[in-house]
């Protein structure tokens, strides 16, 4: 589209990106195929910084289609260490802000807001 103002000049490019249990990332959604990235995923220098959390026990997505795309993350990103991942033992898939902290089985998966706000100061130093 023609260039309307100043608006169109900042960049709609996101600085970072928060990940929970992400789904269909690799083809098929196939643990069988984590190493390879769907290819509508594409993942280069200029991919934003991203934080992950998954469950290993998720029946939906499989974590080591996470791990995948947090492999191929570190191995593009000129800031590699601005890709983080939690891979909790517990918490199926679903558990969105933890619903139900309380819960012994998904207590430790529900530090992943946690975790992801000091990323996320990390990340920007604040």
């Amino acid at each position: 589209y023609d260039w309307v103002d100043e608006t169109d000049d900042v960049s709609c490019r996101p600085d970072f990106s928060i990940l929970v249990y992400p789904w269909m990332i690799v083809d098929d959604n196939d643990a069988a195929n984590a190493g390879t990235l769907a290819k509508e995923i594409g993942v280069d220098a200029t991919t934003p910084s991203a934080f992950l959390a998954h469950a290993s026990n998720d029946p939906t997505a499989p974590w080591q289609n996470t791990y995948t795309y947090f492999s191929k993350l570190q191995g593009s990103m000129e800031n590699a260490a601005g890709a983080r991942m939690g891979v909790y033992p517990t918490g199926g898939h679903g558990f969105g802000m933890c619903q139900f902290p309380s819960d012994p089985s998904t207590q430790e998966i529900c530090e992943w807001p946690d975790a992801a706000a000091v990323w996320l100061e990390d990340l920007f130093g604040q």
